[in-house]
Order: C-alpha cells, then sequence, then structure tokens
C-alpha cells in the first residue's frame, strides 16, 4: 500500500509546468545544493528532465513510514516533518528544509521508508525518479556517500528514538 498522493503539479500562470532546470538555475540553494554538488551540466541535464515539481498542501504526506514510493525528494519550499512510529508512539524525528531530500533509503537498498514525511505548510518538492538517481550513483562516488551518510544518519537518529521510548 503506497501512500495517497496528495500533491499537484507544480504550474505557473498559463498553466505551463515549472521546468526543474528552470527552478534549480534560478536558486542559489538549490542550485548548490549538496544532492547536486559535483554534477556538471551534462549529468543534471536528464536528472532535471525526469524531475518534476510537486506541491503539497498543509499536512499532506509526501510519503508513509513502512510504504515507498521509490522517488527521491528534494524541498525546494517549506518545510517537511520527519515523523517515525514506534510500538504505538508517533515521535517527531526532525525536519527538512529547502534544498534538503527525502526517500534516500530506497534508492540505497531499504525495503521502505523508516519514517513519514508531512508537510508543514505549504511544501514544493522536485521528485527525481528512482531510475533517474540510480543512474547518476553508478558514475558519482560522491552523491552515492553522502545519500548513504544521510540514510545512516536518520536511521542512528531512529535507533536512538526506539531506545529512548523502550526504556520508558
Amino acid at each position: 500500500m503506497t501512500a495517497p498522493d496528495d500533491s499537484t503539479p507544480l504550474v505557473r500562470v498559463g498553466l505551463k509546468r515549472i521546468a526543474v532546470a528552470e527552478l534549480v538555475a534560478g536558486d542559489p540553494l538549490l542550485h548548490n545544493s549538496r544532492l547536486l554538488a559535483g554534477l556538471n551540466a551534462a549529468a543534471r541535464a536528464p536528472l532535471f528532465e525526469a524531475g518534476r515539481v510537486r506541491r503539497f498542501a498543509h499536512q499532506a504526506l509526501l510519503f508513509e513510514q513502512g510504504h515507498g514510493g521509490g522517488q527521491l525528494l528534494m524541498v525546494a519550499r517549506g518545510q517537511v516533518r520527519l515523523v517515525a512510529r514506534h510500538q504505538k508512539e508517533s515521535v517527531e524525528l526532525g525536519a527538512v528544509h529547502k534544498g534538503d531530500i527525502i526517500g534516500e533509503g530506497e534508492l540505497l537498498g531499504d525495503a521502505a521508508p523508516a519514517f513519514s514525511a508531512v508537510a508543514d505548510g505549504e511544501v514544493d518538492a522536485i521528485e527525481f525518479p528512482r531510475a533517474s538517481i540510480q543512474k547518476l550513483l553508478k558514475n558519482h562516488p560522491a552523491m552515492r556517500a553522502y545519500l548513504a551518510g544521510l540514510r545512516d544518519a536518520r536511521r542512528a537518529a531512529l535507533d536512538e528514538m526506539a531506545s529512548f521510548l523502550g526504556r520508558w
């Protein structure tokens, strides 16, 4: 079971979809994000072509713990809360902001997300399909290392939270 699609494609006045390349080029924080660092224009072009910008309403579920979507999301505007369930408790692990990514675990072999991602206010996110990112990972070890480090840090936060709740 996957989370319901609570997003809408982001369009401009005149009903033209916003191009990922245009959005990233016009925003220094996105352009210089850790995910895109080290990628030249030739490597970015197919990634941007495959990506799409999505808008999520306040409290919309971007993805649900245990139910994967397989895509990588980069926050382009707003804030996303990361929430994990442990037994009957729900605990907020933190928040991600503009330029941050979520969904890295599945790209690196995790079966499903270890946490849920919920829009905290209106959120615009760039959705990169799994296949596009996996192609880049083969030739860009720095990107793989960044995603693995992020996944490991989030796993450690989950383990710490589970340990804390287990002591109660």
